[in-house]
């Protein structure tokens, strides 16, 4: 039975090395079966570039990670933001025409990395915004730490600490007794 030899740099993500994923070589002249297809010694949640289809390469392959958009600029993001919004788009008007089971599917993901890049545009935004409002006596209520609500009702440290002039009258007049014992 012939065995499937799959290039060395299958889990590598370029559309040029995904192409030569399927360059396969015969170790003998027997025609290849299904069984030599399934000796495969990999999984497809480990790798998924092998089981995909090699000629498909948009931005919607692959889910664009939160990190990489942290490295980006506003700019940026905004434009990546428009690019996912019309491939949602084309996505809807070809599910309303009745297109591909695998375009269909699609719009998940690109759902999903429409809400990636909002959610890292936004907390972009806050991170700027604190930093403006560092030191400020007042800060807006989505900026503050929240905490639980019994901490936040809390008095703080200086409150707790003042005395009203009563008090520190009564406490000038009647200081706590000291007793000293004669040996």
């Amino acid at each position: 039975m012939g065995k499937l030899n799959l290039v060395p740099w299958a889990c590598s993500s370029s559309a040029t090395d995904r192409l030569s994923l399927y360059s396969t070589v015969q170790t003998d002249s027997r025609p290849l079966d299904v069984q030599s297809l399934t000796t495969f010694d990999s999984h497809p949640s480990r790798c998924p570039e092998i089981f995909s289809d090699p000629t498909r390469v948009s931005s919607s392959d692959f889910q664009i990670k939160a990190h990489e958009l942290r490295t980006k600029s506003k700019t940026e993001l905004l434009r990546q933001l428009d690019d996912y919004q019309q491939e949602l788009a084309q996505l809807r008007v070809s599910k309303a025409i009745g297109g591909a089971a695998s375009k269909l599917s699609k719009i998940g993901v690109v759902r999903k990395s429409i809400a990636r890049v909002l959610t890292v545009y936004n907390q972009n935004q806050k991170i700027k915004l604190r930093a403006a409002l560092r030191g400020k006596k007042y800060i807006p209520l989505d900026l503050r730490r929240k905490k639980t609500r019994a901490i936040r009702r809390q008095l703080t440290k200086h409150e707790k600490s003042i005395k009203t002039p009563k008090q520190v009258k009564k406490e000038a007049y009647f200081p706590k007794r000291r007793y000293a014992l004669k040996a």
